[in-house]
């Protein structure tokens, strides 16, 4: 018992060192998943009351938060980055900083409601750089992946160093490829401001696929309602609304989907924003996923996510008496 305490207590000093190391390290983090750090500098730097908005890359290039901001006159925080973070850890990274009047509309996409709210593989080593202690109790504990930790520090500790003096080690990232849709390259609000290239309706179809004929995950509806009971606490609102989706995949999916929506009605403690008809667009409205809208689309999915918060009786800051 004596040399598994001490093995324990070694392994904790290890992480810990090497937390320290890593901020000890000059440089910036490159790697387009890296923009979940500004996220949080930028949630960080501003005051409530704000409207915030959390899910994945969804909402990160598919709300105008421009928009959003000139019709309620208040700043706009979008800390969407990739679904692959999980609406749990994001949740957790945001709730520390939601304080009285913020109003949070939380935009999970159908594939996260449908499956797994935590981070993947990829994404686990971001929420360890930025909550390490929950990170290693909830991800690598929890989850069985101890073994992968080492492997992730040193992974941060390289991508941190290849940003300050280029490719140092390896010659190569030693994450994902093909991420450009999360550089960082955000405007003021966090929004990811690139108008993606036109795909063909017949190419996007094929890059869909079939939602599981199941009820969403208790754990999900319990950390959605855990969230809103803390933001609750501070006095600020929460909401939750549904991702744009093109019209052919939605078909595809209809029983599912209403049938989510309606269970997120009867379950969540906190009010949801429209129905998932409301944003519902034509194949040309998207892009290179299911889930990303170029500017047209976008804007338009942003008018109609508006006119939901007026609905909701969500008015413009310093309206008295209402959030």
């Amino acid at each position: 018992m004596k040399n598994i305490s001490l093995k324990a207590s070694s392994l904790v000093v290890a992480v810990l060192a090497t937390v320290l190391l890593i901020y000890s390290v000059p440089g910036t983090y490159e790697h387009p998943l890296a923009t979940i750090v500004n996220k949080v500098n930028l949630i960080k730097s501003t005051s409530p009351p704000r409207i915030i908005f959390v899910g994945g890359s969804e909402v990160l290039v598919g709300v105008n938060s421009e928009m959003v901001y000139r019709r309620f006159g208040r700043t706009v925080v979008n800390m969407a980055v990739y679904g692959g973070f999980g609406i749990s850890d994001m949740l957790h990274l945001v709730e520390p900083h939601v304080g009285k009047g913020d109003i949070v509309v939380i935009i999970p996409e159908y594939g996260v409601l449908n499956g797994d709210f935590n981070s993947d593989d990829v994404s686990n080593k971001w929420i360890f750089l930025l909550s390490p202690r929950y990170a290693f109790e909830k991800i690598y504990c929890s989850n069985g992946k101890l073994a992968f930790l080492a492997g992730d520090i040193s992974d941060l500790l390289q991508c941190k160093i290849e940003g300050m003096w280029g490719e140092l080690w390896m010659g190569k990232n030693p994450f994902i490829d093909g991420a450009a849709a999360y550089a960082r390259r955000s405007n003021r609000f966090g929004d990811l401001m690139k108008n993606w290239e036109y795909v063909p309706a017949e190419k996007l179809a094929g890059r869909g696929y079939l939602l599981q004929p199941d009820p969403i995950k208790p754990v999900i509806i319990r950390t959605l309602n855990d969230f809103y009971s803390a933001a609750a606490k501070g006095n600020a609102a929460v909401y939750l609304s549904f991702s744009g989706f093109p019209a052919g995949e939605y078909e595809r999916n209809r029983a599912v989907i209403e049938s989510m929506a309606d269970q997120l009605r009867k379950s969540l403690g906190f009010p949801v924003l429209g129905s998932p008809a409301d944003t519902i667009f034509p194949y040309e409205y998207f892009s290179n996923t299911i889930y990303h809208l170029r500017f047209e689309g976008r804007d338009k999915r942003t008018a109609i996510l508006i006119g939901a918060m007026e609905k909701a009786k969500i008015q413009p800051a310093g309206t008295k008496g209402v959030r």
